[in-house]
């Protein structure tokens, strides 16, 4: 392994991160440039019974892209082609935005692209099934993928495409049988969910690409994949509606889904204030006691004329290129707002991904607030209402002796919450470390037993990635919380004196 494995400290800390709040520093990390190599650590580790993390950009937030074994760094990986039929053949260390604009070149586009398309990678867009604004017409990545390759738990390789049904190869044909048989009741009834394993819709296709997607390097190593592409829309257009109350959301939310907008986005309350926006004299002028909601629409300029009209009488409408990147801007433009606004506090992101059934998102959003206001936590809200998932940004002071109880506290009271409602944990992001250990509040014990089962049959040794997803037997779910360089600065101005 010499040249592709390195125990060098710094190579290790340069991998200990994300940009969520777990730190881990691994005991080495591997950077292989072509599946052979990958292929060649991961039978290395088999044999050694060294753990081994697959990573890319580390832009994953639950923890998933860290570990104490040997860090898998695909970065390397970074081979991109354009075919002439449209499909991306995209190595797992690409980086997204690079790959759509390749395609847009071509005046195509790779619709599921997640808020962090400029640094994440297709590896890791894989990994957790990433989704961004625009998964609420066009889908996470799976249904934009059409071939994998990858390497199985002993480094053997294999490729997988969408024709070939499980039974032409194992161990998908004898998985299959084996979750047939545990007769599984239904999932959370939500719009999205990369929480567990995807064995409900492994079940329902039989393709065992759609079991890789959102399992977050704990089954098998993706090194490359497939990707479609489509033509890029005529013209778009957004309209800014204000939410006057809680209650409205569930109305609205399904108002645009209706009406065929490609995406509908939650701006709450409190991103309103923190980011300044209220100042913005395009959303003072609507009722957002309650927040506002982004929809856009995408098409022809008729459909998209007809879908705005629709918001006339309650929204600012625009569909000239410059102000719709004007009004998207609005939410990302809000983040170097509330960070200063935040202070000596820092978001860390502990309970930002859960979604629950659209009707119930009145009541998460209520019941999220009681739990951060009996912690006395201040917190962000954003994200993804048309999907019933929304992202939560608690602003923790790390200076405070007892901020770690605090996240444990809040957090508890949130799985319990999403479960009374019917949701899951993750919607996008993944169940990474953090939220691990609550999969057994949210899902069946049948569920639960198919996970393991999936686990058992594609990764024996329980080496690929142990800990994330199923998370281990009595471990801390916020072991590394808040260790990295970064966030500790906050913590020593109230520490004593060592000097």
């Amino acid at each position: 392994m010499t040249g592709v494995v390195s125990t060098d400290p710094d190579a290790r800390r340069s991998v200990a991160g994300s940009r969520g709040p777990i730190w881990m520093v691994p005991a080495a990390v591997a950077r292989p440039r072509h599946i052979d190599e990958v292929a060649a650590v991961v039978a290395w580790c088999a044999a050694e019974g060294l753990p081994l993390t697959p990573r890319g950009a580390g832009t994953g937030m639950p923890g998933g892209n860290v570990g104490r074994g040997l860090v898998l760094d695909l970065t390397a990986m970074d081979g991109l082609e354009l075919r002439a039929d449209g499909a991306m053949v995209a190595g797992a260390g690409a980086v997204a935005a690079t790959a759509d604009a390749l395609a847009r070149e071509r005046s195509r586009h790779f619709p599921a692209l997640p808020s962090s398309a400029p640094w994440c990678t297709f590896g890791g867009m894989i990994s957790t099934d990433a989704a961004g604004a625009r998964t609420f017409s066009y889908g996470p990545t799976h249904r934009w993928t059409d071939a994998l390759r990858v390497v199985m738990s002993d480094g053997s390789i294999q490729t997988l495409r969408r024709e070939a049904a499980p039974a032409d190869s194992a161990p998908w044909a004898g998985l299959h049988a084996t979750l047939r048989s545990l007769e599984l009741p239904a999932p959370p009834a939500v719009r999205k969910n990369v929480s567990g394993y995807a064995v409900d819709r492994f079940l329902a296709t039989g393709d065992p690409i759609d079991l890789i997607a959102g399992s977050e390097g704990t089954l098998v190593v993706v090194a490359e994949g497939t990707f479609r592409t489509e033509p890029l829309p005529e013209s778009q257009g957004v309209a800014l509606v204000g939410v006057p109350e809680l209650d409205a959301l569930p109305e609205l939310t399904a108002r645009a889904e209706s009406s065929g907008a490609s995406a509908c986005e939650y701006f709450g309350r409190r991103l309103l204030e923190l980011g300044r926006l209220l100042d913005d004299p395009r959303v003072s002028r609507l009722d957002v006691r309650a927040g506002a909601l982004l929809v856009e629409y995408a098409g022809s300029p008729e459909r998209v004329a007809a879908g705005l009209a629709l918001w006339d009488d309650e929204a600012i409408t625009a569909s000239d290129p410059k102000t719709v990147g004007e009004i998207w801007g609005l939410r990302h433009a809000a983040s170097p707002s509330i960070a200063h606004a935040a202070g000596d506090r820092r978001s860390i992101q502990f309970i930002e991904d859960a979604a629950v059934p659209r009707s119930a998102l009145p009541a998460y959003l209520r019941g999220v607030q009681a739990a951060l206001d009996r912690h006395g936590v201040d917190a962000v809200l954003f994200g993804h209402a048309g999907d019933g998932h929304l992202h939560i940004n608690p602003l923790i002071d790390l200076r405070l002796p007892e901020w770690k109880e605090t996240v444990r506290g809040v957090m508890e009271e949130v799985i319990d919450l999403v479960a009374e409602l019917g949701g899951t944990l993750s919607g996008e992001h993944g169940d990474g470390r953090i939220r691990a250990g609550g999969l057994a509040r949210i899902w069946s014990a049948p569920h639960c037993r198919a996970f393991r089962a999936v686990k058992a049959a594609l990764d024996p040794q329980g080496l690929l990635n142990p800990g994330v997803v199923l998370g281990e037997q009595a471990a801390d779910p916020l072991e590394g919380l808040a260790e990295g360089p970064d966030l500790q600065r906050l913590v020593k101005p109230i520490l004593p004196s060592t000097d």
